[in-house]
This record gives structure tokens, C-alpha cells and sequence, in this order.
């Protein structure tokens, strides 16, 4: 589960969601989707793990990925994400084609590596990651999965600047199998203590 970030009026946590009756959803840590021999997963990672992942991988701590502050810094969204190709064809898979969308209309599109680079750099030089240390860590630009393998990094979006939303959805537009595309959506949410 994730971390309780202050900026709403009651306290919450983000997972993701898995729809139990009608009207009633219930959080699920991780989101699978699995078409034509790809499997996508998916589990939000709290400010703290976003910020360990990154420290873990990079032997140092960049502090590249911000959490909500009350100042109104939005702050950043981290996922992480695993694909698997089961297919004996290339998958191909873009950042660019991951949004976020939340109920209030906002839209993202995950941090490439120009974004990252630039978000390491007002860090200093001095503990600033390289784009090759960037792109061992997070989906910043397009990779390809071969015939039986599998890759697991980092999605991340800068969060949108309100925090009035209690939704959104991760829409991966495309992910391509050979030449066919197919596509995958995974609902998360707020869900707030009581």
C-alpha cells in the first residue's frame, strides 16, 4: 500500500483498483493485463519505495522523484512496471504511449528521458544520474523485449498540479506485438482512511 501523502482534506492512500460489486471497488497492490502472450503489470509505488527503488539501482540516493509537498509542488508518480513477452516476436514498448488520466480531465504523459535528465540535473552534478543511468532505471524511451524475456523499471508521471482527483487510469495506448498493437488499461484510486 502506498503512503499517506497530506495535500487532500482526509488522509489516503493510492493503490490499485479492482472492482468487487457495482459500486464498490477494493485495492489490489498489483494490475495484470495479459494479451496476445504479453503480460503487462503494474503497482504504484509510494514516494518512499519510488525514492529507495531509485537509490537501490543507482547506489546513491538522487532524490530524482519528489512526493506531494504542501507548498503545491505536485510532485511525481511512480510505477512499477513489469513486461513479460511470452510471443516469438519483438515487443515493442513506448513511454510515450502510457497515460495517466484522472477523473478531473487531467492528462500525463510518463517522464521521458530529457525530463528525468533535466530533473537530475537541478539535483547538481555531483549526484545528478547519467541518461544511461536513467534509462537502467526508469521507461524513459522505447524498448524492445525479445522472444521470451522480460523487463521491469520504472513509469513515472509528474502528478497533476491539484490533488482534487480520486481516480485515474493508466491507458497503455499500444504496445506492439510483431506489427499488431494491442493495448491495456488499469484503474487506480484514493482510497481514503477513515
Amino acid at each position: 500500500m502506498a503512503t499517506t501523502l497530506f495535500a487532500a482534506k482526509k488522509p489516503y492512500k493510492i493503490s490499485g483498483a479492482e472492482r468487487v460489486s457495482k459500486t464498490s471497488w477494493a485495492p489490489k497492490e498489483t494490475l495484470t493485463g495479459t494479451m496476445q502472450g504479453v503480460t503487462f503489470s503494474i503497482r504504484y509505488l509510494e514516494p518512499e519505495a519510488a525514492r529507495q527503488a531509485v537509490a537501490s539501482a543507482l547506489g546513491r540516493d538522487p532524490k530524482l522523484l519528489r512526493p506531494r509537498t504542501p507548498d503545491m509542488d505536485p510532485g511525481h508518480l511512480a510505477f512499477v512496471v513489469q513486461i513479460d513477452n511470452a510471443t516469438e516476436q519483438q515487443v515493442r514498448f513506448n513511454p510515450a504511449e502510457a497515460w495517466l488520466y484522472t477523473d478531473k480531465g487531467d492528462t500525463k504523459i510518463a517522464l521521458d528521458y530529457s525530463e528525468l535528465f533535466m530533473l537530475g540535473q537541478k539535483l547538481g552534478a555531483a549526484v545528478a544520474p547519467s541518461t544511461d543511468e536513467v534509462a537502467s532505471v526508469f521507461f524513459d524511451r522505447e524498448v524492445m523485449i525479445q522472444p521470451s524475456g522480460s523487463v521491469r523499471k520504472i513509469l513515472a508521471y509528474e502528478a497533476p498540479r491539484e490533488d482534487k482527483f480520486r481516480t485515474f487510469e493508466i491507458r497503455v495506448v499500444e504496445v506492439s506485438v510483431g506489427s499488431e498493437p494491442v493495448g491495456f488499461s488499469f484503474p487506480f484510486r484514493k482510497f481514503y482512511e477513515d
